[in-house]
């Protein structure tokens, strides 16, 4: 079995570039319901490779930067930084996301 997640910024974050890209999802995207204070305004597939380092999962991560390139890159998230929400998946269908 292994792990994927989904790890979603808050157009808040020191990890986002202050530009008017983001500025401007983040008011389309409104204020959240759920009593954040910012919206979610960027999301990761993550696949862990199995190893942590403290609060930073290893793998490798999949998106969309602006101008619609994707990527598939090795990446570590910090727990403290990313809201990460966690599924466990057979080794197949792991395989089959990547």
């Amino acid at each position: 079995m292994k792990q994927i997640y989904i790890c979603y910024l808050p157009a808040d974050s020191v990890l986002l570039n202050q530009n008017w890209l983001n500025h401007a999802a983040a008011w389309f995207a409104g204020t959240p319901a759920d009593g954040r204070s910012k919206p979610m305004i960027h999301v990761e597939l993550f696949f862990s490779d199995g190893t942590t380092n403290g609060n930073v999962l290893n793998g490798r991560s999949c998106g969309i930067h602006y101008g619609g390139k994707v990527f598939l890159q090795p990446k570590k998230f910090s727990n403290t930084l990313w809201q990460c929400k966690g599924k466990t998946v057979t080794d197949a269908a792991y395989a089959d996301l990547l």
